[in-house]
């Protein structure tokens, strides 16, 4: 008759739920990871923009932004192409661009008018020092 008598409890006889949560989180995370690298990828290699590309006027030379490099046509009447995020136009003795109208003269200084200076031609280009 103990068996009878024996009091349960029903609250202890419940099975707690399993939390699964970590595995909602965890699939977000792999896919915000798939965009972001499907972006980069996009990024790295899309085919570049018509846009973006122009030519300089005959006889002048594409200087780089970030490098005051520039990239001369080999003949007086040759043109160059230039991508417009990162390169202008300016003459071989001058430095012309907007954002890059400094001149590195032979010794290093920067001439902000632009002139390249005698015997320093297709001299480098440079953005103004901040003032």
């Amino acid at each position: 008759m103990a068996e009878d008598t024996a009091i349960k409890y029903p609250v202890f006889d419940r099975q707690l739920k399993r939390d699964n949560s970590w595995i909602t989180i965890m699939i977000i995370v792999i896919i915000i990871l798939v965009i972001a690298l499907a972006i980069n990828i996009y990024a790295i290699f899309r085919p570049q923009s018509q846009l973006a590309s122009a030519s300089c006027s005959p006889g002048l030379c594409a200087v780089n932004f970030a490098t005051g490099d520039k990239r001369c046509p080999s003949t007086a009447t040759g043109v160059v192409q230039f991508n417009q995020g990162f390169e202008d136009c300016t003459s071989a003795n001058y430095c012309q661009s907007s954002k890059a109208p400094c001149a590195v003269l032979q010794d290093g200084s920067l001439n902000c008018n632009g002139v390249c200076g005698a015997n320093n031609t297709q001299c480098r280009c440079a953005a103004k020092p901040a003032s």
